[in-house]
């Protein structure tokens, strides 16, 4: 192996990482590499092996209260990845591929995390993003119009222009909102030039869709993710008895799952109700996770596995991908401002971001 592979898990706020409450404890369980968190000694950071990882509970668990009200915890859990990162670096690394994954607080985590690593070059370090529903815990009209100095967590975690050595995004964002007074309104962030996007809407309600249980949404999420980081070069063992029982419960063959998005997507266009999740977002003024109308796939990932299966069962992937007939090629999407005034982008008028599936279907 050329490449040093260190994997960094963050969970959501109120979540401890070892009692697997969701995917993100799971992944970090059954990840394998040395665990950076017990390196007591430099001789321990030997590049061989090549394959390390590390772990944190939520903020809200680590630091209590304050962790759970103002994200406090971030920052020192991410200048703990960046001491090893760096670390790694000095003592005979060539170069690093930094692959890290976040839930919500978590998922700010990793955006902290990028900038914080965001000059050391490329070419030494390799980062790619996960990011589940990643919230600040503000209300978009406070971060927009009252935070003056741009201090919020919002404020302070939007901006990864100048991050140099970012690669690879996925952001997966749950469709269904929580009321504005639980604080949940999404990230979108703004990203540096060159590196490759997808950002995409799922099913589920935050971290809901992605619990250690058999519902459709959490399955969907552990097929995507678990896709996401064996193609990042991540290996997993699942190898004892609770990580064996807990992968059966939240895994099921891509066909089957391929059926199921199907389903739901004849479901909610049935209903035909619309539902429009208001977010952070860099400019201010309208990012949104949306559903609307009728449409040929539920979202980026069904028409990927869609045409993927497809072509594996030696049909016409052009008539797969064909949208004849439907108002939209994905029911759920995320959709960025690109002009316009803020009472266009809340109506939901501004283009999409569908976009940029083309890149993730190459994938």
């Amino acid at each position: 192996m050329d490449s040093t592979n260190v994997t960094v898990y963050f969970e959501g706020t109120a979540n401890p990482i070892d009692e697997l409450v969701t995917q993100i404890g799971l992944f970090a369980t059954i990840t394998r590499g040395v665990d950076l968190k017990f390196i007591t000694n430099k001789d321990q950071y030997d590049p061989y092996p090549a394959r390390f990882k590390i772990s944190f509970d939520g903020c809200g668990v680590s630091n209590g209260l304050i962790g759970l009200l103002f994200a406090d915890g971030l920052v020192s859990q991410c200048r703990l990845v960046e001491h090893h990162i760096l670390t790694l670096l000095e003592y005979g690394h060539p170069k690093i591929i930094l692959n890290a994954v976040g839930l919500s607080r978590g998922g700010i985590a990793v955006l902290y995390l990028a900038q914080m690593l965001g000059s050391v070059d490329r070419k030494r370090l390799e980062f790619n993003m996960l990011l589940f529903d990643p919230v600040p815990g503000n209300l978009i009209s406070s971060s927009h119009y009252l935070d003056i100095l741009g201090a919020s967590t919002a404020n302070t975690s939007l901006d990864l222009t100048k991050c140099c050595n970012i690669r690879d995004v996925l952001a997966l964002y749950p469709y269904k909102p929580l009321p504005d007074l639980a604080f949940h309104a999404p990230s979108l962030p703004a990203y540096p030039p060159g590196c490759d996007v997808v950002e995409d809407a799922c099913l589920g309600c935050h971290q809901g869709a992605l619990f250690c249980s058999g519902n459709t949404p959490s399955r969907l999420s552990y097929l995507q993710i678990s896709e996401w980081l064996a193609a990042h070069g991540v290996t997993v063992d699942i190898t004892g008895e609770r990580r064996y029982q807990t992968v059966q419960a939240v895994s099921k063959a891509p066909e089957t799952l391929l059926d199921a998005m199907r389903n739901e997507l004849q479901t909610l266009v049935k209903d035909g109700t619309e539902v429009v999740r208001h977010a952070h977002s860099t400019p201010a003024g309208g990012s949104i996770v949306c559903r609307a109308g009728s449409a040929r796939f539920l979202n980026q990932y069904h028409k990927k596995l869609s045409l993927r299966l497809v072509g594996d069962q030696g049909g016409d992937a052009e008539q797969a991908e064909s949208t004849a007939g439907f108002d939209h090629e994905f029911l759920l999407e995320v959709r960025r401002p690109s002009s316009g005034t803020i009472l266009d982008s809340l109506r939901g008028c501004l283009p999409s971001a569908s976009d940029r599936s083309a890149a993730y279907e190459a994938k």
